[in-house]
C-alpha cells in the first residue's frame, strides 16, 4: 500500500470519527508516519477529544503517546485542510450535506485525495456523481464504536479503478478489520436488514396493540427480541441506542432510492415531532428514546399521547423456554452453536405466546437475508450473516430457521 503522509478525518470530534482517528493513531503508535487532521465545526468538542485520544493511547502504548498526539491537527474549516492523500468521511447521514462538504474538501485538498465514507446507507456512486469524485470514492462503513468493532462493510461503486478496491482491503488489513463486501444498493447489508426489521417489528407491534395497550406491545415485542431470539439488546433498545433521528433518516433515504414506500416507520417520525431522539451521550451514556433507561436498562416507555414516560411492563410470555440461555451466557460457549440450534428447534414445536412470536422475527430476519442476496446486494448468506454476527453482535446471523 502507498505510504499516506497527510489523512484527514471529517467529523473527527464525533462518536465514529474519534473512533476511526483512533484506529490510525494506533497505526502512528506502531511506527506509521503521517499526519493526520481532525476537521469538525464543534470546537468545544476538541479538548475532549484529546483526552480521549490520551487515556486510549496510554493503553496502548506509554512511551508513544506524546509522538501521536503530535501528529494531529484540529480544524473548523475544511478549506484549511491542505494537501491531503486520504480523506475519511464521517458526517451526518444527509446526501446534500455529505456531497457539499467532500466537494469542498477535494478542492481544498488538490483534487487527488481518496475518499472512504462512512455512510451506512447513501449509494456511494450518488455522493461520487454530485461531489465529483470519478474512481476517487469508496464506501467504507466502519460499525459503532470503530476501535471496538471488526467489521467493515466496504461498498465499491460500479465502475470504480482496481487499484481502489485494493487499497480498501489493504486498509481493513493494516486497521485490523474484516471487510464484507457489499453492493452499491442504499443501505447495503447491514441497514438492509436492520431497517426491514425495524419496519417488521413495528407492524408486531401495530397488530399487538390491538390486544394490550402500545406501550405494552413495544416491551412485548423488544423483550422477545432481546431474550426469546439471544440478542444483546432488543430491536427498539437498539433503534434507541442508534438514534431515533439517525434510523428515520436511513429509512428516507432508503425509501428514496429504493423506491420501496413499505421502508417506513411512522412511530419514529411521531418520536421525532416530540423532540425525543434517543442516541448517546458524549460518555456513551444512553439517552432516553422509546425507552427510559437507568443504568442502561429500560425502566419506562414513552408514551406518545402523554408526552411522559410509563412504567415498563412486561406482558406474560409463558415460561422456561430458554433454560437459563442467554446472549452473554452463550457467547463465548464452545457449544453455542449446538445449544442454539436445539433450542430454536425446541421452541418451533412450543405454542407459548412469546415462541410464537420469536418464531415468526426468526422467519422475517431469515427472509429479508435471503432479499438481500436474491437482489445482489450480498454475495452470500453467510456475508450477511458475518454483518450480523460482528456489527450487530447476533449469536447465529440469521441461519436458524
Amino acid at each position: 500500500m502507498t505510504p499516506f503522509t497527510h489523512i484527514v478525518v471529517l467529523g473527527g470530534a464525533g462518536k465514529m470519527g474519534r473512533g476511526i482517528v483512533l484506529l490510525l493513531l494506533q497505526r502512528v503508535a506502531q511506527g506509521d508516519h503521517f499526519r493526520v487532521t481532525i476537521v469538525d465545526t464543534d470546537p468545544s468538542q476538541f479538548d475532549g477529544v484529546k483526552e480521549y485520544f490520551r487515556y486510549h493511547l496510554q493503553k496502548i502504548d506509554s512511551k508513544r503517546v506524546a509522538v501521536c498526539l503530535q501528529a494531529l491537527c484540529f480544524l473548523t474549516r475544511v478549506e484549511e485542510c491542505g494537501p491531503a492523500d486520504l480523506v475519511f468521511e464521517a458526517i451526518i447521514e444527509n446526501v446534500e450535506i455529505k456531497a457539499d462538504v467532500l466537494a469542498k474538501v477535494d478542492k481544498a485538498t488538490g483534487g487527488r485525495a481518496i475518499f472512504f465514507t462512512n455512510t451506512s446507507s447513501i449509494p456511494i456512486h450518488v455522493l461520487e456523481e454530485k461531489a465529483r469524485l470519478k474512481g476517487r470514492i469508496l464506501g467504507f462503513h466502519f460499525y459503532n464504536p470503530p476501535p471496538v468493532q471488526q467489521l467493515v462493510e466496504m461498498i465499491t461503486p460500479k465502475g470504480a479503478p482496481k487499484d481502489l478496491k485494493t487499497l480498501g482491503l489493504e486498509m481493513g488489513e493494516k486497521l485490523k478489520k474484516r471487510i464484507v463486501p457489499s453492493t452499491d444498493i442504499a443501505g447495503f447489508i447491514g441497514n438492509g436488514h436492520f431497517m426491514r426489521e425495524i419496519v417488521f417489528a413495528w407492524h408486531l407491534v401495530e397488530r399487538l396493540s390491538h390486544q394490550m395497550s402500545l406501550s405494552e406491545a413495544l416491551v412485548v415485542v423488544n423483550t422477545v427480541y432481546q431474550e426469546w431470539l439471544l440478542r444483546p439488546m432488543g430491536i427498539f433498545q437498539l433503534v434507541d441506542y442508534v438514534g431515533i433521528d439517525v434510523c428515520t433518516e436511513i429509512l428516507k433515504i432508503m425509501r428514496t432510492f429504493l423506491e420501496e414506500d413499505a421502508l417506513h416507520c411512522p412511530y419514529l417520525e411521531r418520536l421525532i415531532g416530540k423532540g425525543v431522539r434517543g442516541g448517546q451521550h458524549p460518555d456513551g451514556s444512553q439517552k432516553s428514546g422509546i425507552f427510559e433507561y437507568q443504568e442502561g436498562l429500560p425502566k419506562g416507555v414513552y408514551d406518545v399521547e402523554k408526552g411522559l414516560y410509563m412504567p415498563y411492563k412486561a406482558h406474560s410470555l409463558g415460561n422456561g423456554v430458554t433454560e437459563g440461555l442467554t446472549w452473554r451466557s452463550l457467547l463465548k460457549d464452545p457449544e453455542r452453536e449446538v445449544k442454539i440450534a436445539a433450542y430454536f428447534k425446541r421452541l418451533s414445536s412450543e405454542d407459548l405466546f412469546g415462541a410464537q412470536l420469536a418464531m415468526e422475527m426468526l422467519s422475517a430476519s431469515h427472509a429479508i437475508g435471503k432479499k438481500l442476496v436474491e437482489e445482489g446486494v450480498a454475495h452470500s448468506l453467510e456475508d450477511v450473516n458475518t454483518v450480523l454476527r460482528l456489527g450487530f453482535y447476533h449469536l447465529y446471523g440469521v441461519g436458524f430457521k
